[in-house]
């Protein structure tokens, strides 16, 4: 059985692991936004 990468494969040095923080800090902000957007279209009555 294969193993799944995911969300990152496993890091094997510190850049790799600050590449991953990285992205994932990066993933986490951008579904922040999407997230209020949303919540903006609704209370412009566009959703």
């Amino acid at each position: 059985m294969a193993s799944i990468n995911y969300p990152f494969p496993d890091p094997q040095n510190d850049a790799e692991r600050a590449a991953n923080r990285q992205a994932a800090d990066d993933y986490q902000r951008q579904e922040e936004e999407g997230a209020d957007f949303v919540d903006w279209e609704k209370e412009m009555g566009w959703r």
